[in-house]
């Protein structure tokens, strides 16, 4: 029998309207309206599935893991592999300030990227029967049905809505590239550290986890993602960007965390098709900066006094760290 790992009532934005959100223990999801989910769960219950328990927010027994969280859908290289995050000084000093670290909403990210988070062409026009196929979903209903099916299913693969994203570099040595698109001016750093720090980072668990996985760079006019996770279009991307060699750092908003104040729209608001609330460009996330910073690299065209600027910005924050010198730099 399949298992549901978690069905939970979500809020949509409209008293008169919920929806149920339903995570399988195999990693597939499926949401919409609860006037059609919740006959289907009920009938799929009476057929002898079970629901697994799951530890509420807050749980004790939560305390004892990390925010980060492994996930069959993100693949990573080696824990030691060197991770680089390319910044501008006033973002490393926010970063020192804060000690937090920046997260995008991913819809944010597509004033660069129009790909950012979407499905490939070859997704588009597939039947409610390709669908309820992958879902595992034996009949899709009647017309009605399928086509709210269709609809709730379009919506949770929205994700650069629902995802907040923090992006690193994965390679051994420093980039050209990255310098120039990411430093954002001549008096620039580079953080590194290792992934297996990155994952430490987030510290315990509160109430979100933190999924880390590297983008693999596809060809969206010829490849088909699965749909039965929408987790996927935030770890694909066009080769526009391999360069990037990208280690993507994923919290999903669900409406229901410390890291949004009240008048944060829900991320499901707008799930009917109305007029999306104003969202949140992204938000800080807390960090540990004694496993983020391992060491700082300046920009090839930093000025010289520049070096000594970083040094001391360290110094106030009572971070010590090598600090070198870029080997683009004559």
């Amino acid at each position: 029998m399949t298992k549901i790992l978690n069905a939970q009532f979500c809020r949509t934005g409209r008293p008169t309207k919920q929806m149920i959100n339903i995570t399988y223990e195999n990693g597939s999801c499926r949401s919409g309206l609860a006037e059609i989910i919740l006959p289907e769960l009920n009938g799929w219950l009476n057929d002898g599935n079970s629901i697994l328990p799951q530890l509420p927010k807050g749980h004790p027994n939560h305390l004892n893991r990390l925010a980060y969280q492994d996930h069959e859908k993100c693949r990573q290289p080696a824990n030691e592999t060197k991770i680089w995050r390319y910044m501008s000084f006033e973002q490393f000093v926010s970063l020192l300030a804060k000690r937090k670290l920046w997260f995008s909403r991913a819809l944010a990210l597509q004033d660069g990227d129009p790909y950012e988070g979407t499905l490939p062409e070859k997704n588009v026009g597939r039947t409610t029967a390709d669908l309820a196929s992958e879902m595992h979903w034996s009949d899709a209903g009647s017309a009605e049905n399928s086509n709210q099916f269709i609809k709730t299913h379009r919506f949770i693969q929205k994700s650069a809505l629902l995802y907040l994203v923090s992006c690193f570099n994965a390679a051994e040595h420093e980039s050209n590239a990255m310098w120039h698109v990411y430093g954002k001016g001549a008096n620039c750093i580079a953080l590194t550290t290792s992934l297996g720090e990155l994952k430490e980072c987030f510290g315990p668990f509160v109430d979100y986890d933190v999924l880390i996985g590297q983008i693999e760079y596809i060809d969206y006019s010829k490849v088909c993602l699965d749909e039965t996770n929408y987790l996927l279009p935030l770890l694909h991307k066009t080769p526009f960007y391999v360069y990037e060699n990208e280690i993507r750092c994923l919290i999903m908003d669900d409406g229901d965390n410390s890291l949004f104040g009240d008048d944060e729209p829900s991320p499901w608001a707008d799930f009917d098709g109305e007029s999306s609330p104003p969202y949140s460009l992204g938000t800080y996330v807390s960090v540990d900066l004694s496993k983020l910073l391992k060491k700082i690299v300046i920009g090839p065209h930093a000025d010289k006094w520049f070096i000594e600027t970083v040094r001391d910005i360290l110094n106030k924050y009572e971070i010590d760290i090598p600090v070198a010198e870029s080997m683009l730099r004559k």
